[in-house]
This record gives C-alpha cells, sequence and structure tokens, in this order.
C-alpha cells in the first residue's frame, strides 16, 4: 500500500534521482582527474626495480642503484624482504613495511583519496621496493582539455538524468491535468462530463480523488436536474391558479351591483398587477436558475444591436444615447439582451437619477456598452453583493432583487464581463462582449 501512495512515488524519484547524480559525478570526476604525477613516480619505482633485480638481496650494488635514483630524483626508497623487514634504505622509511601499503586499495578509497605519495613494486625475488616522493606533493592541475571534458561530462550527465526524469514525472502529473482539465469544463457549466475509465483506475491519492470527483459531479448533476424539474413544476402549478384567479374575476365582474362596479374593478386592476408581478417572478426565477445552471442560450441569432438598443431606450424618458455610425451586429439571443438592457435601466430609474446615459462603443476585438446613472451610487462594500439573487440594498426597494443578477448572468451566456465602474457621481455598468469586426 506505501508503493501506492503519491507522495512516495514522488519522494522516492527524486531521491534515487540525486543518488545517481552523485554517483555519477564522482565517477566523472575520477575519470577526468589529473594522476600524471602518480603515474610518473610509478613509472620510476618500476625502472629502479628491473635494475634491482639484476643483483643479489642487500648487495653494494643494490645499495648504490637506490642511493642514485634517490639522489637524482629526491626521493626515499627502501628495499624489503618478503616477510616485511627493511634491507636497504635512503631517507626515514619504516623498518617495517606497513601492511595497509600491501592491500589492493578499494574502487571507492582511489575515488575519494588524495593521489598516493607511495609507490609500491614487488620484485622477481620476492622483495618489495617502496618509493615515496620528498617534499609536498605539487597540487594537480588541470590542463584546459581537462577542465572541458569534465564539464562536458556533467553536461551530458544531467541531460540524460533530466531525460531519465521526465517521463517520471510526466506520468504522475498526466492524470492531475486530465483531472485539472475535466474539473475546468466542469465549473463551465459541463455537468455531464466524466473522467474516462483509465483514469480511474489505480489506488493512489489521484485515482481516489478521481473517483470521488466522478461520484460528487454526478451527484451534483442529479441535484440540478431535480431542481429545475422542480422549478419548472411549479411554475407550471403556479401558472395554473393564477390563470384561475384572473378567470374567477372575471366571473365575478356580473355578479356585482351596479354601484360597486367602480370599486370592484378598482380592486381587479390592483389584483391583475399583483398578478403580473407574481407571473415576471416566475419568469425570472427559472431564467436565473437555467443561467446559473450553465446552460447554452439558444437559439442565437445576428442581430443589430444598434437598433435593438435604439428601440429599447425609446420606452424610457431622458435617456441619452450614444451610438457609432455604423451598425453594430452582434451574435446573440435578442430576447436576453433586451432584458438585460431593460434590467440595467429599471435599476438606474428606481434607484438612481436621470438623465441616464446608454454609450456603445466598437473596439477592435470587443464591444463596450455603459449604462450609467446619475444617482448616490452604490456603497464600495456592497459592490460585489448587489450581484447576488434576491439581494435589496434598502428593505424599501421595489422589485424582487433579481434583476442584477440575471443581467450578470446572461453576460456571462454571451462569454462577457460585467463591471461596476466607480464614478464621481451616480452608477455605471460597464459590459464587455467579444466581438470580431465585420
Amino acid at each position: 500500500m506505501l508503493a501506492q501512495r503519491l507522495f512516495l512515488r514522488i519522494y522516492l524519484t527524486l531521491l534515487a534521482s540525486l543518488l545517481i547524480f552523485a554517483a555519477a559525478t564522482l565517477g566523472l570526476f575520477y575519470l577526468t582527474r589529473d594522476t600524471s604525477q602518480v603515474t610518473r613516480q610509478r613509472v620510476i619505482a618500476e625502472q629502479i626495480a628491473s635494475q634491482l633485480e639484476a643483483y643479489p638481496a642487500r648487495s653494494p650494488q643494490q645499495a648504490q642503484i637506490l642511493a642514485q635514483w634517490s639522489r637524482d630524483w629526491r626521493a626515499d626508497l627502501a628495499l624489503y624482504d618478503r616477510d616485511g623487514q627493511r634491507l636497504i634504505s635512503t631517507g626515514r622509511m619504516p623498518p617495517r613495511l606497513p601492511e595497509r601499503l600491501r592491500e589492493q586499495p578499494s574502487f571507492f578509497h582511489r575515488l575519494i583519496a588524495p593521489p598516493a605519495r607511495h609507490q609500491l613494486v614487488s620484485l622477481n625475488q620476492g622483495q618489495y621496493l617502496l618509493y615515496r616522493a620528498r617534499g609536498r606533493p605539487t597540487p594537480p592541475t588541470r590542463g584546459p582539455t581537462l577542465t572541458l571534458s569534465f564539464l562536458g561530462g556533467l553536461l551530458i550527465l544531467l541531460l540524460s538524468l533530466a531525460a531519465m526524469a521526465y517521463p517520471l514525472t510526466s506520468r504522475l502529473t498526466r492524470r492531475l491535468e486530465q483531472l485539472s482539465q475535466h474539473v475546468s469544463q466542469w465549473g463551465q457549466g459541463a455537468l455531464h462530463l466524466r473522467l474516462p475509465e483509465r483514469a480511474l483506475q489505480g489506488d493512489d491519492e489521484i485515482a481516489q480523488l478521481a473517483r470521488q470527483f466522478d461520484q460528487s459531479a454526478a451527484r451534483i448533476e442529479q441535484l440540478i436536474q431535480a431542481n429545475k424539474s422542480l422549478l419548472a413544476q411549479a411554475s407550471h402549478e403556479l401558472r395554473t391558479p393564477l390563470t384561475r384567479i384572473r378567470m374567477q374575476l372575471a366571473l365575478i365582474e356580473p355578479l356585482i351591483d351596479h354601484d360597486q362596479q367602480a370599486a370592484f374593478m378598482q380592486r381587479e386592476q390592483a389584483i391583475d398587477r399583483n398578478l403580473k408581478e407574481l407571473n415576471q417572478l416566475i419568469d425570472q426565477v427559472l431564467l436565473n436558475s437555467r443561467l446559473e445552471a450553465g446552460q447554452p442560450i439558444e437559439p442565437t441569432q445576428r442581430l443589430n444591436l444598434s437598433q435593438l438598443i435604439q428601440l429599447e431606450c425609446q420606452h424610457y424618458p431622458e435617456v441619452r444615447v450614444w451610438l457609432p455610425e455604423k451598425a453594430i451586429y452582434f451574435e446573440g439571443q435578442a430576447d436576453l439582451l433586451r432584458r438585460l438592457l431593460r434590467n440595467l435601466l429599471d435599476n438606474a430609474y428606481q434607484h438612481g437619477q436621470p438623465p441616464v446615459s446608454v454609450n456603445l462603443q466598437q473596439m477592435p476585438d470587443q464591444l463596450l456598452l455603459t449604462v450609467t446613472d446619475q444617482g448616490e451610487g452604490i456603497p464600495k462594500n456592497e459592490e460585489t453583493r448587489i450581484f447576488e439573487p434576491f439581494v435589496k440594498l434598502s428593505t424599501e426597494s421595489r422589485g424582487s432583487g433579481l434583476g442584477l443578477a440575471l443581467v450578470r448572468g446572461i453576460v456571462q451566456a454571451h462569454h462577457g464581463q460585467l463591471n461596476l465602474v466607480r464614478t464621481v457621481k451616480g452608477t455605471c455598468f460597464q459590459i464587455t462582449l467579444p466581438h470580431q469586426n465585420d
């Protein structure tokens, strides 16, 4: 189970990469380090040994050879028998041959140890020649060739590790990217979207998260469908008694005495206005639920937006309209755009003060529509709440509190943006819609 956990996989991958890099760096350093001094000392020791083998052990000739080489190469030399006892020496050499010099050094020791000052050579007679350079060893020098070789090898090593780590990390993150894309699309309204079967396989955290997402998405889609069905049924059930009330009022009217006709007509008109407001509220609630669910707006058509604004503004007094000289056409839903403009104008007249101005501008890749009034404006701490459903800034405000929420939903359904721009006086709603110039 531990091997299936994502964090452990990532940790082990990182740890293995570091170990491989460290080991390969040490090996590369060993291969490119300067061993010229050690090689030279080894060659000299072997030449001395070849001369010593031509004479008997402890002979004056062997002593002369050691003395001559010691003077010429400023080195300490000693000859030992097979038991490690010193036979002949020059300089300060140990009376017994150290056991550690007879042992073959390990690879790790040769890798990290500095170049040795001692060279031990075996003679055919069973003797040992110990060569030791005098003074401090000269620091190894790295020529341009060795430096470039080390740097080039290090670069190749890094590229190799990167190439090895890429498929591992890509495999770990591919499902996360896929899950992120599906969550993003699902959040934009594609509630039917589900993850592919291969993303649900496995027992690690990503697979568990994917399965939980699919279960949650299915449950939320069921709830939204049930909510929409409930709203549709509620709308139908509410419209039916409203229609019956209107019919009852029409049937009661002939039964009213003539002297009470005026009072009855006044009450009937008031009831009819309330019934119309209730009917409008039902329409707004249903529309808001569809927009919040992210349902696509249908049908859309290429409409004359300039003409639509001009006709809608004729129903309101003291509206200043600024439109481009050339008619602007826009792909959208005409009824929703009319409702959008009507809600903004109603809000300006109910909560602001005239004159109200409507301005449409054509930008390179978008359209800019602004509706501005001359009222007291909206408090800064309420600028975001006003777009929430059923929010009223005052208990005395008329309306249902759905107007601006519907405006925001309609703008988003047309892939636009709605902003509240602060001005010196009044309120300015700015709508940006994507648009390609004809």
